[in-house]
């Protein structure tokens, strides 16, 4: 087994038993293993999987689930961007401390990544109880229901784009179900004024929710005032 493998595991803070799972092995090979390369799974971040959230936290993560990031079984979550967005997955580790477990940049095929991970720690694995079903993203009441501005935010860092320079615009996954989709928009005119529209577009396969320009621009507006990193500005319509 890869020495490197394991110390991912161990920060995540996986238990000899979670390992032996995700590797179909048993708990004493997973012994052997961590004796090999000198390595110890122990209780380390027990205190912080029982330390809750502040409320901020709460609200970047879920915007980050809706976005791009994603949660594993074991309920770690990673947020991965290219090398050009590092300004973002560097101010998420800072709102997310102490539950970063590791940062650092990735070769992959298309170029360098940087990526954020966390512990394990039951209200991530509560929202991905709650976010994925039957190996679907989805976008339930349960979630609307906890977006708040700051959430919103990090969704359209990840997610969202300035369409034509004015237009506030969601991307989601071609396969979310439509009445999620609708679902979205309704919150999206209901609680901002968006106006929105949602149109699949087949041959890129994604789903498009798109504001008018008014509302898009008061949003814009909103979002602003939260600080958000400077990487984000074209986003933000700050850029020229």
């Amino acid at each position: 087994m890869n020495r490197e493998q394991l110390v991912q595991d161990i920060d995540q803070g996986l238990r000899i038993q979670e390992m032996a799972d995700k590797y179909g092995k048993a708990p004493q090979t997973i012994r052997q293993w961590l004796w090999k390369n000198g390595l110890k799974a122990g209780r380390a971040n027990d205190s912080l999987r029982a330390q809750a959230l502040d409320d901020i936290q709460k609200s970047m993560v879920l915007g980050m689930l809706m976005g791009d990031s994603y949660i594993n079984k074991h309920g770690a979550l990673l947020d991965e961007h290219s090398v050009l967005q590092e300004e973002l997955v560097l101010w998420r580790a800072k709102l997310l401390d102490p539950f970063v477990s590791k940062i650092r940049r990735v070769d992959k095929k298309f170029g360098k990544i940087v990526r954020l991970e966390t512990i394990a720690h039951p209200h991530f694995k509560d929202l991905r109880s709650m976010v994925y079903q039957e190996g679907v993203k989805r976008v339930p009441s349960e979630v609307i229901s906890q977006l708040d501005l700051f959430a919103l935010a990090n969704w359209y860092a990840d997610d969202g784009t300035l369409f034509q320079r004015k237009l506030v615009r969601f991307l989601l996954a071609g396969n979310t179900p439509e009445e999620d989709v609708m679902r979205f928009c309704i919150y999206l005119n209901s609680s901002w004024e968006m106006k929105c529209k949602a149109w699949k577009n087949n041959r890129q396969n994604v789903w498009a929710v798109t504001s008018r320009y008014a509302p898009s621009k008061r949003l814009l507006q909103k979002f602003r005032r939260l600080d958000l990193p400077q990487c984000l500005n074209s986003k933000l319509g700050l850029n020229p």
